[in-house]
């Protein structure tokens, strides 16, 4: 998961950002902290599960190479 930080960090921030605030599900503030925990620990287990998917057949994560172009100015 290590080379697809940036990616996996804005995943989950959109995903969680989705449930609980008022643009998604607004479950914030109606979970109990034992509910949470497990929606975290299924949404981290998803980004195991797609950061293995994409290594089969990537180097690094879609949005580290967007960056990587954007920082370099050509591809590397």
């Amino acid at each position: 998961m290590g080379r697809m930080s940036l990616t996996n960090y804005l995943l989950q921030s959109v995903l969680l950002g989705f449930i609980f605030y008022g643009w998604g599900l607004c479950y914030f503030g109606m979970t109990e902290v034992t509910m949470v925990i497990k929606i975290a620990v299924v949404i981290f287990l998803v980004e195991v599960l797609f950061s293995q998917f994409w290594f089969q057949k990537y180097n690094i994560g879609p949005l580290e190479r967007i960056w990587r172009r954007l920082s370099y100015g050509r591809r590397k």
